[in-house]
C-alpha cells in the first residue's frame, strides 16, 4: 500500500530543472516520484530505499551552515580506463588545474581539500599542490586509484608532502570483480600499494564499490584484510556503482541491500549504524555551532564507527551511551542550552569514562586501542591517532533519485575555476555526465 511521506524537491531526469517531488513508501522500499512539465513524470527508487534508513535520516535538523570541505577536479585525464567511469576520464576536455592556479583562490573558506580528477597524481606539481595546501593549514585528500603509488619514490615524495590521508580505489579482494569494474586485473598492484602506504605510514580510506554478485563474501574478504593494515586503514566506503557516465546496470545493488550485508559482515544492527550516523552529525555541527559556522557532516551518508579487538568487531554504540549523549548534542544545537553543554561535559567524564572503566570491557578495550595509538603522535597526523574505523554505506544520486532535502545538506562542494561557482559535487557531476553543462564539451 503506497503512503506519502514527504513533498520535496528534485530534478528533471531529462533537463536537470528544479521540480516538486514527493517521496512514498509503498511494498518496503521508499521511492520518489517528479513532474516536469516538459517531459513528464518519473518514478525511481530513493538513495535510501530502505525505510527505517530514511525516516531516520530525514528527521535530523538540518541547520543553516555552509560546507567547510571542498573537491578541486584537477585534471580529466587518467592513467587507467574504467569500464564503469562516471567522470568521462580521458573523453571529456577540462581546464586543468595548476599550482599558480590554485594560488589565486581564496581558501580562507575551507578547512579541508579533496584533490581528485581524472586521476590527480599524474599532474607533474602535485607535491608542490600539495605542499601549498599544508602551508596554508589545510587538511588534504587526495582521491587516487594508487598506480603512481606503485613506485616507491613517489610514495616516499607523497609522505613528505605532507599528505593527510588517500582515499583509494580499493573495490575487492577479487581480480574478477575488479575486471568487471576497472577492465583489467588490478589486485597484485593495489596490495603492493598498501604495502608502499604502510611503509611511510600515510593513512588510507578505501572507496569500494559493491557489485550485487557474491557481495556479502567481497565485504568479508575486504574486512578481513583490512585487519592486517588497521594502521594506517582508517576506513572503507562501501558504495553502488554512480549510475552516470559508463554506468552499466547488470551488478548495481542499493544502499538497502549493502547496509544488509555490511552490518551483517560487521555484527552490527541497522540501529548501531544509524545511531553512530547521528551522533556523528549532531557532535560536528554541535562544535560549528560554537565555532567556525561551518559544516562537518551531511546525512547523505551512513557511517559506523568501531574498533577491533582481535576478529571482534566492537561499534561505537557498545562503548558509549550515544543515545543520552546524542539528546544532550541536540539540546544544546537545537535549543541553544548552554547549560546542558556542562551537563554533557560531566556526564561524559563521571558516566562515560571513570564509571565505564570499572562497568564496561568494552570500554576497557577503546581505552587500550586508544593508548597504543599514542605512538602516532610524533607523526602529528590526526587520523593515524584516531583508534575508532569508520564503515560507510553511501550512494551517489543521479537525476533519477535526486533529492535536495538530503542534498541541501551536502558537505563536499565542487569548485569550479571556470566560473568559481561552488555546487555540491553530486549535482555538479551529473551535468558534466550528460555533458550538457555550458562549462564542458565532448572532445
Amino acid at each position: 500500500m503506497k503512503q506519502t511521506l514527504r513533498k520535496t524537491k528534485s530534478i528533471c531526469n531529462e533537463c536537470l530543472e528544479p521540480v516538486d517531488a514527493e517521496v512514498f513508501e509503498e511494498d518496503g522500499k521508499i521511492y520518489i516520484k517528479k513532474k516536469c512539465e516538459k517531459h513528464g513524470e518519473f518514478t525511481s527508487p530513493h538513495v535510501f530505499d530502505d525505510p527505517e534508513t530514511y525516516k531516520r535520516l530525514i528527521a535530523f535538523e538540518k541547520f543553516p551552515y555552509i560546507s567547510r570541505k571542498v573537491l578541486f577536479n584537477l585534471t580529466n585525464r587518467c592513467n587507467l580506463n574504467c569500464k564503469f567511469c562516471f567522470a568521462g576520464a580521458n573523453e571529456i576536455d577540462l581546464n586543468e588545474f595548476s599550482l599558480e592556479k590554485i594560488k589565486k583562490i581564496d581558501l580562507s573558506k575551507f578547512n579541508y581539500i579533496f584533490l581528485s580528477g581524472g586521476e590527480p597524481t599524474i599532474l607533474d606539481d602535485i607535491f608542490e599542490i600539495i605542499k601549498y595546501l599544508k602551508k596554508n593549514k589545510k587538511t588534504v585528500f587526495l582521491l587516487s586509484n594508487g598506480i603512481k603509488m606503485l613506485d616507491d619514490s613517489f610514495t616516499k615524495s607523497l609522505k613528505k608532502s605532507g599528505i593527510d590521508m588517500v582515499v583509494l580505489q580499493f573495490d575487492s579482494m577479487s581480480d574478477k570483480d575488479i575486471v568487471y569494474l576497472r577492465g583489467i586485473p588490478l589486485l597484485e598492484k593495489k596490495l603492493k600499494i598498501i604495502k608502499n602506504l604502510d611503509k611511510y605510514k600515510i593513512p588510507v580510506y578505501f572507496f569500494s564499490i559493491m557489485l550485487k554478485r557474491e557481495n556479502l563474501k567481497s565485504m568479508t574478504e575486504l574486512v578481513e584484510y583490512f585487519k592486517e593494515y588497521k594502521d594506517i586503514i582508517k576506513g572503507i566506503n562501501f558504495n553502488t556503482i554512480w549510475k552516470i557516465g559508463r554506468y552499466d546496470d547488470e551488478n548495481w545493488m542499493s544502499t538497502g541491500e549493502i547496509t544488509k550485508n555490511s552490518n551483517k559482515v560487521l555484527n552490527v544492527t541497522t540501529e548501531d549504524q544509524l545511531d553512530s550516523t547521528e551522533f556523528i552529525y549532531y557532535l560536528f555541527n554541535t562544535i560549528a555551532k560554537f565555532t567556525d559556522k561551518k559544516r562537518y557532516f551531511s546525512r547523505c551518508l551512513l557511517f559506523i564507527l568501531v574498533i577491533f579487538d582481535g576478529d571482534k568487531v566492537i561499534p561505537i554504540t557498545k562503548i558509549f551511551n550515544l543515545k543520552k549523549m546524542t539528546w544532550y548534542l541536540k539540546e544544546i544545537s537545537m535549543k541553544n542550552r548552554k547549560i546542558k553543554f556542562v551537563n554533557l561535559f560531566f556526564y561524559i567524564i563521571f558516566s562515560q569514562f571513570l564509571l565505564n572503566v570499572f562497568i564496561n570491557r568494552n570500554f576497557r578495550i577503546f581505552l587500550r586501542e586508544a593508548l597504543k595509538k599514542l605512538r602516532f603522535i610524533f607523526d602529528k597526523n590526526k587520523f593515524l591517532m584516531n583508534p575508532f574505523t569508520t564503515f560507510n554505506v553511501g550512494e551517489f544520486p543521479t537525476a533519477e533519485d535526486f533529492d535536495f532535502d538530503f542534498t541541501s545538506t551536502c558537505n563536499l562542494l565542487h569548485y569550479s575555476q571556470e566560473d568559481k561557482v561552488l555546487s555540491p559535487v553530486c549535482l555538479n557531476q551529473i551535468k558534466f555526465a550528460k555533458s550538457e553543462h555550458p562549462l564542458y564539451g565532448k572532445k
